[in-house]
């Protein structure tokens, strides 16, 4: 299915990018990885808003359009919930 997997961290350690690195490959976590800087950090806590929503993992579907469809998507152990999720984005 036409599906793309995208990680974005956010580091606070004195060696961000050796942290973000060594925790992908420890997870094994296959898709795409970004390191988030300042900006791009602005601009999720704004999306979740002020309210402190935000927690780590968080999960978010993106539509074939770039749209945000799910803010607070399944977490990837629900399996069947998130699957579903993620066909009723593709048809």
């Amino acid at each position: 299915k036409p599906v793309d997997f995208l990680y974005i961290a956010f580091e606070n350690s004195k060696e961000p990018e050796k942290l973000w690195k060594e925790t992908a490959r420890f997870y094994n976590l296959e898709g795409r990885h970004i390191l988030a800087n300042r900006q791009l950090r602005t601009i999720i806590e704004k999306m979740y808003g002020s309210d402190g929503r935000l927690v780590f993992p968080s999960y978010i579907l993106v539509d074939k359009h770039g749209r945000i469809a799910t803010l607070f998507a399944e977490r990837p152990s629900t399996k069947q919930l998130l699957y579903k999720q993620i066909e009723k984005l593709l048809n």
